[in-house]
């Protein structure tokens, strides 16, 4: 794993002397970049495996950055294959 996203998971608390992550675990690091707004964190986890269209908390990680008004991290997600088309559990879409 590269070293920017260990420092990520270092500064959300996680041991990087002994992390083993499973791919669905990627998917909520990936999560968690977004709503930290750690853009370069969110691109490896991508590239390391996390799904850009995982539910999380009943929704993806774009609607998260749209709702945060992350412009950037939007551009990545799209870039990455996000759905514009995916709705959260309650229906809500973009």
């Amino acid at each position: 794993m590269n070293c920017d996203v260990l420092r990520f998971l270092d500064s959300v608390w996680i041991s990087t002397n002994t992390v083993v992550v499973a791919e669905e675990d990627l998917d909520a690091l990936l999560y968690l970049a977004v709503q930290s707004g750690e853009k370069e964190a969110a691109v490896q986890l991508l590239q390391e495996g996390a799904h850009v269209n995982a539910r999380f908390q009943g929704g993806t990680p774009l609607m998260l950055a749209a709702a945060r008004g992350n412009v950037e991290m939007m551009r990545t997600l799209i870039s990455a294959g996000a759905d514009l088309d995916a709705a959260s559990e309650d229906g809500i879409r973009l």
